[in-house]
């Protein structure tokens, strides 16, 4: 089983309101530190979640359904950033009385655009590549500007 962390902040009485933040590629539960603590001086519940790699992304959302079943969510309000948005828009598709509302920063919708761009040893290389290694290639697929 893979496993789920999570950093949660804030008053549990906003059981019903609960800001779930997903982070990008080379992100982690902690980069949502800043907005979680700011937020949770104001009063919101706040789960900043560090998901691990699936195979395929409905995958990740009947895992993600299994997460909040397992914190004690209906629905939640989700951020996602990068990856994280686009998980959270296939999690909403699959999921929609699960979200209460998305909040999508620097996301897409497909991934088909890289696939085509890339080349066919790049998906194995993505699973054994590190962070940095991955981020670079990524990166090398989009145009260069003027």
């Amino acid at each position: 089983d893979l496993e789920w962390c999570y950093y949660q902040v804030g008053p549990k009485e906003m059981a019903d309101e609960p800001l779930i933040c997903l982070h990008g590629t080379s992100g982690s539960a902690n980069c949502f530190f800043f907005q979680a603590d700011a937020l949770s001086k104001k009063g919101f519940r706040v789960l900043s979640v560090q998901y691990p790699g699936y195979e395929t992304t409905e995958d990740w959302c009947v895992s993600f359904h299994h997460f909040f079943d397992a914190v004690k969510l209906r629905s939640a309000h989700i951020l996602g950033a990068g990856l994280g948005g686009f998980l959270a828009q296939h999690f909403a598709q699959q999921f929609p009385h699960r979200v209460k509302s998305l909040i999508l920063c620097n996301s897409f919708v497909s991934t088909e655009l890289l696939a085509e761009q890339s080349a066919p040893w790049t998906n194995a290389l993505m699973y054994l590549s590190p962070a940095p290694l991955l981020r670079q290639e990524i990166l090398d697929t989009f145009p260069e500007g003027p």
